[in-house]
């Protein structure tokens, strides 16, 4: 028969499987959301509006659409799948985090300026682009950039501590100030002024 202790034990495991299985489905659901952007906001077909995307908020800029206005990321998803050219971006951290800004397949986000990021995670997937039209700023501690695509950076490119840089895709830039951040990934790193040596 069952003893007491057994029960305890058994009770123990049970709890603890538990808490794993509710783990497994958070980190399972916002896989899926960053994937498959579930957007509750999404973009005209010519938009220019202003945009501050928010805590539990997803924006799509949806494929065919043209964003052209100003983007603050809040603690929010911007998901990208046609063409954003932002008249400027603001990151503004809200419980530790900016958010996500992902880059779909097919989707590319062009800066009018330098790109700082400051306390997000960009993704850029496969067949995607990023044009930054100065230099690409990772500098502040927690920021990171998973490249897939391509990243066209006409300046420099710049890492700060406790900024992470994974590529799996080509980055092109002009120098590579990295100032002890982590870099990893088996992608191309292209400088633009070896290219213009040779």
């Amino acid at each position: 028969f069952m003893t007491c202790s057994k029960l305890s034990r058994y009770k123990q495991h049970f709890q603890a499987f538990g808490k794993l299985m509710f783990v497994f489905f958070l980190l399972m659901n916002a896989s899926s959301i960053a994937q498959t952007c579930i957007c509750n906001i999404h973009t005209t077909p010519i938009d220019t509006n202003n945009y501050t995307v928010g805590p539990n908020q997803i924006l799509c800029i949806d494929s065919g659409s043209v964003y052209s206005g100003k983007l603050s990321l809040a603690g929010g998803v911007v998901c990208i799948k046609g063409t954003a050219n932002p008249s400027s971006v603001e990151f503004i951290p809200t419980g530790g985090s900016a958010g996500v800004i992902r880059i779909n397949s097919n989707g590319s986000l062009s800066t009018k300026t330098d790109f700082s990021i400051g306390k997000i995670s960009l993704i850029i997937s496969p067949k995607s682009v990023l044009n930054i039209a100065g230099d690409l700023k990772l500098i502040v501690n927690g920021s990171s950039v998973n490249n897939q695509g391509i990243i066209n950076v006409r300046n420099n490119l710049k890492l700060n501590p406790g900024c992470t840089l994974t590529n799996n895709g080509n980055i092109t830039y002009q120098t590579m100030q990295n100032n002890n951040g982590i870099v990893n990934g088996s992608g191309n790193f292209i400088s633009s002024t070896q290219i213009n040596q040779q």
